[in-house]
């Protein structure tokens, strides 16, 4: 199996958001993913960074890092690492999409465009961090 890995690290800090995702998009086109993946992926990574920026760490001071690989046939895959508190997304359930819009609770549509934009979405705690882990095929053709 071929895999080639990239990997930004920067402040989990709003500032940095553009670049994460200019990263990720940069990769992703590289690798000859269409417009349209790139759209849904730069929407995931986009909801996922912010969110971690926003909650992982408080008040402190903390990294985010964004690891991309490419694996067989053409898939991506993309970590989102941070060192904040303990938090498994996944547990989130899942929006009320059917309500009236006005009675609908706030948030957890986030998690939903990930859900929808990725292939797969899987979290593990591993060594004090978080590790959100996004899967992408972007063509069916080999490495």
């Amino acid at each position: 199996m071929c895999q080639i890995t990239y990997q930004i690290t920067r402040p989990a800090k709003i500032e940095y958001l553009e670049e994460f995702c200019n990263f990720v998009s940069d990769q992703v086109a590289a690798h000859g993913a269409s417009m349209k993946v790139i759209h849904e992926v730069d929407l995931a990574i986009d909801e996922a960074a912010t969110n971690i920026i926003n909650y992982a760490y408080e008040d402190a001071a903390g990294d985010l890092t964004v690891s991309i690989s490419l694996e067989e046939p053409k898939t991506l895959v993309i970590d989102l690492i941070d060192h904040g508190k303990p938090f498994n997304p996944l547990t989130i359930p899942p929006p009320d999409l059917e309500s009236d819009i006005d009675h609908r609770p706030i948030g957890g549509l986030g998690l939903h465009l990930i859900r929808k934009f990725t292939d797969s979405v899987s979290y593990r705690r591993e060594d004090d961090k978080n590790i959100l882990t996004f899967r992408k095929v972007i063509s069916e053709s080999p490495c």
